[in-house]
C-alpha cells in the first residue's frame, strides 16, 4: 500500500536517506552503527536487509506521504515541562469490565478504604496492577493515562477514592489518591531543547501512523480466493473473479 502510494505521487525514498536515518537512530542509542545492527539482531531477529525494508524504508515514506511538517507549539511545550518535571500523582487503581461489578466494588472501597489494596487484588482485570494490590505509576498531568482518569487524580486529596470512571467501551476505573511526586527543579530554557525533539518524534510518529490509517482506508483489496473487496469498491469484479476460477481450474 506504501509503496503503491509513493509510485503514485512521485515520492522517492533513497538508500541515503534510509542509512543516514539509521544513523541518528544508532546515535540515541550510544551505539556504533554496527553496534546497532547486532543489537536488533540479538533482540528482535532483524537483519539489516529487514530492518532498512520493513522498519526505516516505511516511516520514511510515510512522512513524505504525510506532506506536512510538525508544528510544536507553546503551549504544548509547557504540557510536555509539566509533564516531565512537575508533580505526578500517586494511586492505586481497580479497572471493572463492567458497571454494576464497578459499583459493588466501589461501595466496598468507600466503606473501608485501607481495604483498597485487597479489593485490587480481589477483583481488578487489570493483570499488571492487580498483582500490586493496584498500585499504578504515578499519573501525569497532560498525557499517558486516559483523560477521565488525569482529571479526577489531579483533583483528589490524600486517602479520596474517586467516583467510577469510564477509561474504555467496557472499562470501569476506580482510584485510590495516595499523594503526588515532588516536582524537578528544572528551568524550561535549559531543557527546552530535548522537549522540543522529543515531542516532535511524538506528533511525527502519530501524523505516520494517521497517515497510513488513511491508506488503508482509502484502498481497495480484492481477494479472488473469497471473492471478497475491502476499500473503495464493494466487490471484486466477476469477470476477473470468472477468470481466476479458470486459471485454478486449468
Amino acid at each position: 500500500i506504501i509503496q503503491q502510494a509513493c509510485a503514485e505521487r512521485g515520492i522517492v525514498v533513497s538508500e541515503a536517506e534510509v542509512a543516514q536515518q539509521v544513523i541518528e537512530i544508532s546515535k540515541k542509542f550510544g551505539l556504533a552503527v554496527d553496534q546497532y545492527y547486532k543489537l536488533l539482531e540479538s533482540e528482535r531477529g532483524l537483519s539489516p536487509v529487514q530492518y532498512h525494508r520493513d522498519i526505516i524504508w516505511p516511516m520514511l515514506a510515510l512522512r513524505k506521504l504525510a506532506g506536512k511538517d510538525v508544528t510544536i507549539t507553546r503551549e504544548m511545550m509547557q504540557m510536555a515541562y509539566e509533564d516531565n518535571y512537575g508533580p505526578r500523582i500517586k494511586a492505586r487503581m481497580i479497572v471493572c469490565d463492567n458497571q454494576r461489578r464497578a459499583m459493588e466494588v466501589w461501595n466496598k472501597a468507600k466503606a473501608n478504604p485501607d481495604d483498597f489494596d485487597g479489593l485490587a487484588r480481589d477483583f481488578s482485570v487489570e493483570s499488571n496492577s492487580r498483582a500490586l494490590g493496584g498500585v499504578i505509576p504515578p499519573i501525569r498531568k497532560n498525557t499517558g493515562a486516559h483523560e477521565n482518569l488525569r482529571k479526577a487524580a489531579f483533583g483528589m486529596k490524600d486517602g479520596e477514592i474517586s467516583g467510577i470512571l469510564q477509561i474504555g467501551p467496557n472499562q470501569f476505573a476506580i482510584l485510590k489518591y495516595e499523594g503526588r511526586t515532588e516536582p524537578i527543579d528544572h528551568d524550561l530554557k535549559d531543557v527546552e531543547a530535548q522537549l522540543h525533539a522529543d515531542l516532535t518524534e511524538r506528533e511525527v510518529q502519530k501524523m505516520v501512523g494517521e497517515t497510513f490509517d488513511s491508506l488503508q482506508k482509502s484502498a481497495r483489496v480484492d481477494n479472488f480466493l473469497t471473492g471478497e473487496s475491502r476499500g473503495t469498491v464493494e466487490k471484486a469484479s466477476a469477470v476477473r473473479e470468472a477468470a481466476f476460477d479458470k486459471t485454478v481450474t486449468e
